[in-house]
């Protein structure tokens, strides 16, 4: 039979085309046309033109011909789509069904595990690209013994986006963590209820290139969770740095510390606090500055951004990597960086001894070296590096740190629906942030017209945000570039008379920097309490 299924004519026309008489075109018995369908598999893989496929759906066998093609016009491709028909063989349901290019690659590779369903690829395909045109930088999907949930992560907050079938669910999860996870991130099974798991998985939406890190948990007592971050690969970084939400002091800070020959900028956050998006930023800023005559390399995993000019190294990871060996991995990569005779180097976090090691052979031989780290807040920085290994003299030495930004991500209320102060006080008169926010204003020498440009965000929002009362997200930030009387005091273990003279020299506290987003009618005060804690504990605060 397969012999006869050569043209796409052949198999679009005519396999299942009804007669003029109404009856059936005859298609052998189920295993014959079984035999024909693998056979049919193999020969278009190799011809990457067409793809049968066969699935069980709600306990019947259901035969799936996916048309594809790769050299039919557009306009063709069209037509065919809204020819899709169906038919029944006895209690046979076949469908024929065209499947959209862009899922070409994705159909081949289910077809060569014999587990192809396009409306599986259909379905994740939507739940991507959804996520994508919603801006959502994280999809949830918690799932119970008798419900699934898909949620969006937006502007920083968890929305709810759809319930799911849980069968249907399951399905789609196996089968694109079995297929589309790339080789080495991915256990040989997804085991969802029993072990937490991860993986990379690739997704085109419209041309665009994203890629997803998934991890899975188990839930008690029957359930699971799925995380999948959403990075957008193949983007070229677009922002600069006062588009960011820095101060203008703040840029001239970083502007400065840029310009410095050797030394290491350090980037501090919490997971998702825009690090990666602002160490992009500068980097292009500085190709850009350099007009391409420094070397820049970056060792990321995986990169985020295309930085033109830049030579950006990954650091692969598998899914039995224990997180020693992802250090190793990420270790080896910063010594041989260090031999590719870089200007710049950009080294991803600094988590350990080796690491740390290595970034202060970096910048003791001369290289500007940009890298993150975890710690709650600028000055704290310095102390984690110190316990992670830097030797302290080297730390403190004048030349070795050229600047701390500590930051994180605040969602900007939107312009179109917000409410005023006074819509706020009239509807909720007795609500005590309104009492934090005037103690609070007063404290700092304001006159409480000044509270006439604050906006709360309006719950319900708009059709403008998408009814998310929010319009993107701004940083926020504390950054510190030490100078020799605070790095004295620091060897001293004066830490709070460094400060003193931080703030004596305009320093100013991440919490500052937000409340001054309230007063401008950037950032809701609820939120701002959200993020950063109660406004009247501001005052300890800086």
């Amino acid at each position: 039979m397969s012999s006869k299924y050569q043209t796409v004519g052949d198999i679009y026309g005519n396999i299942y085309q009804p007669q003029s008489t109404g009856a059936y075109k005859h298609i052998g018995s189920l295993n014959e046309l079984d035999f024909s369908i693998q056979k049919v598999i193999s020969e278009s893989i190799r011809k990457e033109q067409y793809v049968f496929a066969k699935a069980l759906k709600d306990g019947r066998q259901e035969i799936i011909v996916a048309f594809i093609s790769t050299d039919v016009p557009e306009a063709r491709y069209e037509h065919i789509k809204k020819q899709v028909k169906s038919y029944v063989k006895g209690d046979i349901p076949i469908v024929v069904q065209p499947v959209s290019p862009l899922l070409l690659d994705d159909v081949i590779a289910l077809a060569s595990e014999d587990e192809i369903d396009t409306g599986i690829l259909s379905e994740f395909y939507n739940i991507v690209k959804e996520a994508v045109d919603n801006h959502a930088s994280d999809i949830h999907i918690e799932a119970t013994a008798t419900k699934v949930e898909l949620k969006h992560r937006i502007n920083g907050l968890v929305y709810l986006h759809k319930e799911y079938d849980a069968d249907v669910m399951l399905k789609v999860l196996r089968a694109i963590y079995n297929t589309k996870g790339h080789y080495g991130t991915v256990d040989k099974q997804l085991d969802l209820y029993n072990k937490a798991q991860q993986a990379v998985i690739d997704q085109n939406i419209a041309g665009m290139v994203y890629r997803l890190r998934f991890q899975s948990t188990p839930l008690y007592p029957y359930g699971y969770n799925v995380v999948m971050r959403v990075l957008s690969m193949g983007k070229k970084q677009s922002q600069t740095i006062n588009s960011l939400g820095y101060s203008s002091q703040q840029v001239e800070l970083i502007d400065k510390a840029l310009t410095a020959p050797e030394g290491v900028i350090i980037f501090s956050g919490e997971t998702g606090s825009g690090k990666s998006t602002s160490l992009s930023v500068v980097l292009k800023l500085m190709v850009d500055r350099s007009r391409r005559q420094k070397k820049i390399l970056t060792i990321e995993s995986p990169p985020e951004y295309i930085i033109d000019g830049a030579c950006q190294i990954p650091v692969h990871e598998t899914a039995d990597d224990t997180s020693q060996m992802t250090l190793e991995k990420f270790n080896h990569t910063f010594k041989a960086a260090m031999r590719l005779d870089p200007d710049v180097i950009m080294a991803g976090e600094i988590r350990d001894r080796s690491s740390a090691a290595l970034l202060q052979q970096a910048v003791q031989s001369g290289h500007k070296v940009l890298t993150t780290l975890h710690a709650q807040n600028a000055f704290l920085c310095i102390d984690r590096l110190m316990g992670i290994g830097i030797d302290r003299d080297v730390l403190l030495s004048p030349k070795f740190l050229s600047l701390i930004v500590h930051q994180t991500l605040i969602p900007i209320v939107c312009p179109r629906c917000a409410w005023s102060y006074d819509k706020y006080q009239s509807i909720y008169p007795d609500c005590q942030i309104l009492q934090r926010l005037q103690n609070i204003n007063r404290y700092y020498g304001n006159d409480d017209h000044r509270l006439a440009d604050v906006h709360f965000a309006n719950p319900d929002g708009c059709i403008h945000c998408d009814h998310k009362a929010a319009i993107g997200r701004e940083v926020v930030a504390e950054i510190l570039a030490p100078t020799e009387k605070i790095l004295e005091k620091i060897n001293l273990g004066k830490h709070q008379q460094a400060r003193e003279i931080w703030h004596q020299n305009g320093g100013k506290t991440i919490s500052y920097h937000a409340f001054e987003k309230v007063l401008s009618g950037l950032l809701c005060p609820v939120i701002y309490e959200y993020k950063m804690g109660r406004l009247d504990q501001l005052e300890g605060v800086l």
